[in-house]
């Protein structure tokens, strides 16, 4: 009974790292295969084949991110506790420190449409925008932004650069004076 949930987790682990080094249309499945030293038939009885093994991974690990963020309140509450975005980059931070190796694999995924369907089509991911989004969207009505979209724009802009620069050189890029300053731009908001 302990082969069957071993054997599936190395095969989600092992994916993880394929894609994310790889990238989603370069790894087929016998590389899964071969690469996680378990049989097709574990990969058949679990997952079916890659593209819902690559939904597992998605479902899990934004399952963990979304446990990060502050539960999203009623529409009505949103103005009397706002989420700020210091708050979003402080759940970020510590998500991308925590899943390095799946932030990678997302930046990966996300620019093939393959892969980035499978993931915009994952309920979790949907939700977590969503969360994410309103959080930006009630700071800055709040704060009187002219044009509430470009700064969720900008905001997600500077996430993705900061993000990717990090993983590229996780030892030498300066990722806390970075974030220090970017969060310094929205403490000195008002």
């Amino acid at each position: 009974m302990n082969a069957r949930p071993r054997s599936q987790d190395k095969l989600v682990d092992t994916a993880l790292e394929l894609f994310a080094e790889n990238g989603y249309p370069a790894v087929t499945e016998e590389d899964l295969l071969k690469a996680s030293k378990v049989s097709r038939g574990i990969l058949m009885y679990h997952f079916g084949n890659k593209s819902r093994l690559l939904e597992e991974i998605v479902r899990k690990h934004q399952t963990c991110i979304q446990e990060t963020l502050p539960p999203l309140e009623k529409k009505e509450q949103l103005t009397v506790h706002v989420v700020s975005p210091v708050d979003l980059i402080d759940c970020w931070t510590h998500s991308l420190q925590r899943y390095p190796t799946w932030w990678k694999c997302y930046f990966r995924l996300i620019q093939y449409p393959e892969s980035r369907a499978i993931i915009e089509a994952d309920p979790i991911y949907t939700e977590v925008v969503f969360q994410s989004r309103t959080y930006l969207q009630a700071y800055f009505t709040t704060q009187g932004v002219l044009n509430v979209p470009v700064e969720i724009a900008l905001f997600q802009s500077f996430r993705t650069g900061i993000s990717v620069e990090y993983l590229n050189r996780p030892k030498t890029f300066p990722l806390g004076e970075v974030v220090s300053v970017w969060k310094a731009k929205y403490l000195d908001y008002k």
